[in-house]
C-alpha cells in the first residue's frame, strides 16, 4: 500500500520466495495513505486517503470495496495510525478528534469525541 505519488494497494501471499509479481491476489487504487498505517482487523483492511479524514474499507481477501472515501465528521490532518480493538476502528486527527466506529466494513459510527492533545507523526 502507498499513498505517495499516486494511490495503490495490492495483496500477494506471504507464503512466496522472490518475485511475486505473478502472484498477486488483487490490486486496487482507491485512495491510500501516504502516512497513516492501514488496520487490518477481522479480514476487513481499512485505512485513509493521503493525510486526509477520507476512511476506505476492503475485504482483504478478496479485494472488494466495502467503504469507498467516506470521509469522517470533524476529522482533518490524519497522521496517527488507525486502531482497531474491541470490534471498534480508531481514527485520530492530528488535533485530537477522535472517530469510533463499528467494525462492520461499513461506515458505522458510534462516536466522535476530542482529546486533549495533538498527534503528529
Amino acid at each position: 500500500m502507498t499513498g505517495y505519488q499516486g494511490f495503490s494497494v495490492l495483496a500477494v501471499p506471504i507464503s512466496g520466495e522472490g518475485d511475486q509479481s505473478e502472484n498477486i491476489l488483487w490490486k486496487g487504487d482507491l485512495g491510500t495513505p501516504y502516512i497513516p498505517s492501514a488496520v487490518l482487523y477481522d479480514g476487513f483492511l481499512y485505512f485513509t486517503q493521503s493525510n486526509q479524514a477520507i476512511l476506505s474499507c476492503v475485504d482483504a481477501k478478496t479485494g472488494k470495496v466495502l467503504m469507498e472515501r467516506t470521509r469522517l465528521p470533524g476529522l482533518s490532518n490524519v497522521y496517527a495510525s488507525l486502531v482497531g480493538a474491541g470490534n471498534h476502528i480508531y481514527v485520530v486527527g492530528r488535533y485530537g478528534k477522535t472517530a469510533v466506529l463499528k467494525r462492520t466494513g461499513k461506515f458505522d459510527l458510534v462516536t466522535t469525541n476530542t482529546l486533549a492533545d495533538r498527534f503528529d507523526p
